[in-house]
């Protein structure tokens, strides 16, 4: 999740800044690109010094200065910024869906013992319900040396 807002946002940053950077000119356009590279560089690493954001959100920056700084400066050579932000957008979802497909079918993170006694436990009380029936439907005592008759439908 941090990492596909940081994603967006910085994506929409990037060509928002190069689109201003148009406006301005073939002069201006590499200093306004080069002031907001350094200006959200600095804001956002300096965040990343505060524990709460660090604790949470540091992956998310650290990938929001890595976008904004790829979008915003091959904005500058490459004439479609679009198609690159749609590019890098899709390879993170890419790799977050594969992400999420190994976690939880080859190597799920909490398979072990917690997962072994809640299966059993689960087995366990589904054939103690199931058994309920099976006396009901087929006739057979919980004891098994005695037989009740079956019912007649």
């Amino acid at each position: 999740m941090n990492r596909g807002f940081a994603t967006l946002l910085a994506g929409a940053l990037g060509v928002g800044v190069n689109h201003l950077g148009g406006l301005v000119g073939d002069k201006g356009e590499p200093i306004i690109l080069g002031l907001f590279v350094f200006v959200l560089a600095v804001a956002s690493t300096y965040t990343r010094f505060f524990p709460h954001v660090k604790a949470r959100y540091d992956y998310g920056v650290l990938i929001f200065i890595l976008t904004f700084s790829l979008v915003s400066i091959s904005g500058y050579r490459v004439e479609q910024i679009v198609e690159l932000a749609h590019q890098r957008l899709s390879t993170i979802l890419l790799g977050g869906a594969i992400c999420i497909i190994i976690s939880i079918f080859v190597c799920p993170v909490w398979a072990g013992q917690d997962l072994h006694n809640l299966v059993a436990t689960n087995l366990d009380l589904l054939s103690n319900f199931l058994e309920g029936f099976g006396s009901e439907y087929f006739g057979v005592s919980r004891d098994r040396n005695n037989t009740m008759e079956p019912k007649k439908v």
